[in-house]
């Protein structure tokens, strides 16, 4: 069986992977996504702010009615916080000259973009990614292994230029022995709460701190309510064991304007990394890595997505500059680290800034680590 040969390979199918996708497809580059993901698994990263529409019109897409319908997405009107005091506070998203941007369904957001890449006419290998070989090859740099039982499948293909678009799990990068440097200590426990006539009519954006971490939610376009707790590992451990304690947690902290019960809970609540991370390198000689794989942001500031989006633009731009100029003159793959550190030194200031505007609570060991230099 001859082997399938891309000029890059792109393991997940994520906003950043499916994004870098489609702009080396427009770059006349041949391209294929692969990833094993769940399309109807609930997900966080809801929150898209209003610039990155100025991304998707890169990809084609002028407005958000052309990726999603608008039972999928809906206008974030406001942010209502209280940090670093108990009165709450309200920012409208009028005063944005670029709107508040939106709340999505995050599963439906990537299930429209992995269908705009197929429109594309960008194969799709849904497959667990294996090992990635360096082969050194005229044509091939790669040689990439598939875990499946799919016999209708290839075993393994070939690339030129492979991306990591896997998400904070760094997969590819990983393989090359690339670090994960960590800013901090963080874990999310989160839930979504069932549609309800009564309550969830608040469609702002909600932010509190407390003693040991900080609550965030907001409702979403089909009227459920993501809540999420944002502190150190052991606490969450603790609140995903017991959805009880969550749900008291929750309403303790009064960051909904309504108490919540354990049986408006839809699936249970789960744990995830929410720590602020960055890949010790984000280019080589013929890899590349987007999104999270790159660099993971701390939730605070609302901005991951919009990396996700930016990374892959930026990503797929790169590597076509650097066949197109292959002993890379003008230092292209440096011109990607520096964006991507220029993100970085962004939200390192930007993550400063909110967690030490927070005083109450300097004695607590979720709050003392935001107090060390980066």
């Amino acid at each position: 069986m001859t082997i399938p040969h891309y000029d890059v390979v792109i393991a997940g199918s994520g906003p950043a992977g499916c994004t870098a996708a489609i702009r080396l497809k427009q770059l006349n580059l041949s391209v294929c996504i692969v990833d094993n993901a769940k399309s109807s698994a609930l997900k966080v990263g809801e929150s898209l702010p209003g610039a990155a529409i100025r991304l998707l019109n890169r990809l084609g897409i002028k407005e958000m009615n052309q990726l999603l319908p608008q039972s999928d997405y809906s206008p974030c009107i406001a942010n209502v916080s209280a940090w670093g005091m108990d009165e709450w506070t309200y920012n409208d998203a009028i005063r944005n000259p670029e709107n508040g941007g939106w709340h999505i369904l995050r599963h439906k957001f990537d299930n429209a973009l992995r269908q705009l890449a197929s429109q594309n006419g960008i194969p799709f290998y849904n497959a667990k990614l294996g090992k990635v070989t360096e082969v050194k090859q005229e044509k091939a740099n790669y040689s990439i292994n598939f875990k499946t039982k799919d016999a209708s499948l290839p075993e393994t293909i070939s690339s030129k230029w492979v991306v990591d678009a896997t998400g904070r799990a760094s997969a590819i990068i990983k393989q090359f022995g690339i670090e994960r440097l960590a800013f901090e200590e963080q874990m999310a426990a989160i839930a979504w709460l069932k549609p309800s006539s009564e309550k969830n009519e608040d469609s702002t954006t909600r932010i509190k701190s407390v003693e040991n971490g900080w609550w965030y939610s907001a409702k979403l376009p089909d009227n459920t309510r993501v809540v999420s707790f944002h502190g150190l590992p052991s606490d969450i451990a603790k609140m995903v064991k017991s959805q009880t304690l969550f749900v008291s947690e929750t309403n303790k902290s009064k960051t909904l304007v309504d108490p919540i019960a354990e049986d408006e809970i839809l699936e249970g609540v789960i744990a995830r990394n929410a720590g602020f991370f960055k890949s010790s390198d984000v280019i080589g000689e013929s890899w590349l890595a987007v999104g999270d794989a790159a660099l993971s942001l701390d939730p605070i500031s609302s901005q991951g997505m919009f990396f996700a989006l930016y990374s892959g633009v930026r990503g797929a731009e790169t590597i076509a500059s650097v066949i197109d100029d292959n002993k890379d003159r003008s230092g292209i793959r440096d011109a990607y680290r520096q964006k991507v550190e220029n993100v970085f030194v962004a939200n390192v200031n930007s993550r400063k800034h909110h967690y030490t505007a927070e005083q109450r609570f300097t004695y607590h060991p979720y709050w003392k680590q935001y107090l060390k230099p980066t």
